[in-house]
């Protein structure tokens, strides 16, 4: 794995109001510090894995159930290989703005 300097980066705070799993917040997390500027990010689920501590089918399920929210869109990608033929490379992972996102459940916390 490799390490970062430091960094800082910025989540949008409403995320803590949508009852996000452990391992759904440390994966979106990871998104969002790995993204660009157009908000998207590729690797692969052992990445991901690796950096939030958890297994891969944990980032699995993490990542359907931020898909499921709205907070991700996952495209597959490929690779066009010089014989003509194609492989299938890590996936792509959207940022989805703010008003994407699916209503939570219920807040946290009350605000004054």
């Amino acid at each position: 794995m490799r390490y970062y300097s430091k960094q800082l980066f910025q989540i949008d705070a409403e995320v803590f109001y949508h009852s996000l799993t452990a391992h759904q917040l440390a994966v979106y997390s990871y998104l969002v510090f790995c993204s660009g500027s157009r908000n998207a990010c590729q690797m692969n689920v052992r990445t991901i894995a690796a950096a939030c501590g958890c297994s891969e089918s944990s980032v699995r399920r993490a990542l359907h159930g931020l898909r499921e929210r709205g907070f991700i869109d996952v495209k597959g990608a490929v690779q066009k290989l010089r014989s003509g033929g194609y492989r299938r490379t890590c996936n792509r992972y959207y940022l989805l703005d703010r008003s994407e996102w699916k209503p939570p459940g219920g807040a946290l916390c009350s605000s004054k």
